[in-house]
């Protein structure tokens, strides 16, 4: 197939775009497509500016300019405002320097700042008691605040159960 912009070229980039639910699609030769690219480096729509104008949304930082533009990372130097533009921390320390604006982001955004994640299957018995005990700790914790004093006695005695099973193994459950 032939460029469509150019006429000249063999077409090996196809861009596919959707407009107004209307989809096109485009066949063009590598120098055209880079041109193309290049124009559209200055696309307002793209991840960093999706990131933005979500922490500008979340903080009101639209209507209220504050001092957090010259907050900045001890590590690296980035400030905040740079941040938000580029979308991209400049070294880890950066979670730390900027950690009171960002946990909002992050709650607001997956939830919660807590991570959840699974357990890999072959995680051996121990490793799951002891996660299991600390777990049924907060939840005996959760039930002594309510005065649920019934549920409080046997998660404790499940605590205590799983605190004397051998090492080894054992079912957890």
């Amino acid at each position: 197939m032939i460029c469509q912009q150019c006429m000249q070229r063999q077409a090996n980039v196809q861009i596919t775009q959707m407009v107004n639910n209307q989809k096109s699609v485009l066949y063009l030769c590598e120098s055209c497509a880079g041109a193309r690219q290049e124009m559209m480096t200055d696309f307002p729509f793209n991840m960093s500016n999706l990131l933005s104008s979500i922490m500008e949304n979340i903080h009101g930082l639209a209507q209220t300019p504050t001092i957090e533009k010259y907050e900045k990372c001890d590590v690296c130097g980035i400030t905040y405002d740079e941040f938000k533009r580029v979308g991209k921390f400049g070294c880890g320390n950066c979670y730390e320097a900027f950690r009171t604006k960002l946990i909002p982001i992050f709650r607001r955004l997956q939830g919660s700042i807590r991570h959840t994640g699974k357990v890999p299957a072959n995680i051996n018995a121990e490793k799951k008691a002891v996660k299991e005990i600390y777990n049924l700790k907060s939840l005996l914790d959760e039930a002594i605040k309510a005065e649920e004093y019934e549920n409080a006695a046997q998660i404790r005695d499940r605590i205590r159960s799983l605190e004397n099973e051998p090492k080894g193994g054992g079912d957890t459950k």
